[in-house]
């Protein structure tokens, strides 16, 4: 009778950069007549790690996160600081500043790690009722505060 020791290694390689994206092995106790199960549950184990880790990385190389505009008019100090709160509370977003606020404008701008149709998509669904997005284009939202 003949024993084995089951091994996998897996690595997967940015092909532009020779840069190393992920690397893995598992062993698995010898098995005599069944040494391919093991070897098939540490493939799979390791492919969904491998995935993981690749897909990470590509949201991470094709969503930088970006810098955006967002211009409120009708604005008080008060809509200002509750806005700030609700942008806050949305995924991806990074960071908050106001850069400008006079006579009931606004200029706010945020860090988002996505594209600039998601992050309306996303101020609209935590907007409240005196809120109106008016528009938007290339890194900025316009949106109208109603009293």
């Amino acid at each position: 009778m003949r024993f084995f020791s089951n091994e996998i290694r897996v690595k997967a390689m940015e092909t532009d950069t020779a840069k190393v994206v992920f690397s893995g092995y598992r062993t698995r106790p010898h098995s005599g007549d069944q040494a391919l199960l093991p070897l098939e549950e540490a493939t799979s184990e390791l492919t969904d790690e491998m995935i993981a880790v690749i897909l990470e990385q590509w949201r991470k190389d094709v969503y930088q996160a970006g810098s955006y505009q967002l211009s409120l008019t009708g604005a008080s100090f008060q809509d200002i600081s509750s806005f700030k709160e609700d942008l806050r509370e949305i995924r991806g977003l990074n960071d908050v500043q106001t850069r400008s606020f006079q006579s009931g404008i606004a200029l706010l701008e945020v860090k988002y790690q996505g594209p600039l149709e998601e992050l309306v998509e996303r101020i609209n669904q935590t907007k409240k009722g005196n809120m109106e997005i008016v528009g938007f284009q290339a890194n900025t939202v316009d949106i109208k505060i109603r009293h």
